[in-house]
């Protein structure tokens, strides 16, 4: 009791008691008020923010598109999913240990409180403080984002881990440096063996960051099917080392996500529209009814349900005349469809092609020389 009473005596020490209560009092209520109306400031915070961000987006509207109301208020975010209540319970937290502290240190245990070690501790609670107010401000706006764009989900995710390695890394930082640890040497005194160490992992590193590229630009995703150099197949699963794909032989293999990266990569399934194109060889004899013919598979691909004749007009002409024969060309390009659709069209426009030609009087095959067609 003796020590405390020193402790509270030196805390008065040239002021009356009047004087002190009235600072303590006001300290100690003003952090009161914060942390019971905290709620309630940061919602008025985040209605003038609001406020201010939908009259700026008013007058760029206005601006951009004069005479033309929009409703700016649409895409307002809750205070929920704000920025403002990310900050609503770190914010008390922070207020209560203040609070906690300052009346330890003041009245409870003023004997095992030095200044030292309670700036110290105040410090690290603005630093955990600050670390889960960057959690829930993540989350809450990765949240956000793929409720607006939840086709780009993977890649707000991979951005949203990213986004937590960086937090955890500032704030050991922060926290080390607040503790006294020196990082600074630490990373002088592991500098050459952190070099031997990154030449010795040089290809796992770049599968991993390939890995981590991929998932932020999605050339391709699990279930789709592509053909990126030697691998040609079925997504099954990307991870941050290599990809799992099913190959058209329907064998299991694990690709290097490096290998990505300096490769050209064809997405089949993000193809809308596909190529259909045709090549018959006639008889020199037939070329006078090559035109006939090319008028009707003119008219043939124009009919068909699948050919998109916006895009391409269909074509169909005398490719060549070689020594075996001349060859009848036609092209079109589809409306988007499914492979397996795709593959149907192709065949049936193809047989029915043959058909044209045949009923011409053509004749389908290179000519023959007397001796080979007995």
């Amino acid at each position: 009791m003796e020590a405390i009473a020193e402790k509270v005596a030196e805390k008065v020490a040239g002021r009356s008691w009047f004087d002190a209560l009235l600072e303590e009092g006001v300290l100690c209520a003003t952090l009161y008020l914060v942390y019971v109306q905290g709620t309630t400031l940061l919602r008025l915070a985040h209605g003038v923010y609001q406020k201010a961000e939908d009259q700026v987006e008013s007058k760029v509207q206005s601006f951009q598109e004069p005479g033309k109301k929009r409703d700016v208020t649409a895409n307002n975010v809750p205070f929920e999913h704000s920025m403002f209540g990310a900050a609503d319970w770190p914010l008390k937290a922070l207020v209560a240990f203040l609070i906690l502290s300052h009346f330890a240190s003041t009245f409870f245990f003023p004997t095992y409180f030095a200044t030292e070690q309670l700036w110290l501790a105040r410090r690290a609670a603005i630093v955990l403080c600050g670390l889960w107010f960057g959690f829930r401000w993540k989350s809450n706006y990765t949240r956000l984002l793929i409720r607006h764009n939840p086709h780009d989900r993977d890649r707000y995710i991979v951005l949203d881990k990213v986004a937590t390695i960086g937090l955890v890394t500032v704030a050991a930082l922060s926290l080390g440096e607040v503790i006294g640890v020196a990082f600074q040497s630490l990373l002088a005194i592991g500098g050459v063996s952190g070099i031997a160490a990154g030449l010795a992992a040089k290809d796992l590193l770049g599968n991993l960051f390939s890995g981590a590229l991929m998932y932020v630009t999605r050339p391709f995703k699990i279930g789709e099917f592509i053909s990126a150099g030697p691998a040609t197949g079925k997504v099954l699963d990307i991870g941050f080392y290599n990809t799992k794909m099913l190959t058209v032989d329907r064998a299991i293999t694990y690709v290097p996500n490096s290998s990505f990266t300096c490769s050209t990569i064809t997405n089949f399934s993000r193809q809308e529209t596909r190529y259909i194109e045709g090549t018959f060889l006639v008889r020199h004899r037939d070329i006078s009814a090559v035109d006939a013919i090319t008028a009707d598979l003119r008219e043939l691909l124009r009919a068909h349900p699948a050919v998109d004749t916006q895009e391409q007009p269909p074509r169909a002409f005398l490719a060549k005349v070689g020594p075996l024969g001349a060859e009848i060309a036609m092209n079109a390009v589809t409306k988007p469809i499914g492979f397996d659709d795709y593959l149907v069209a192709k065949q049936t426009l193809l047989v029915k092609a043959a058909k044209i030609i045949e009923s011409h009087g053509a004749v389908i095959g290179p000519a023959l020389p007397p001796n080979w067609q007995q």
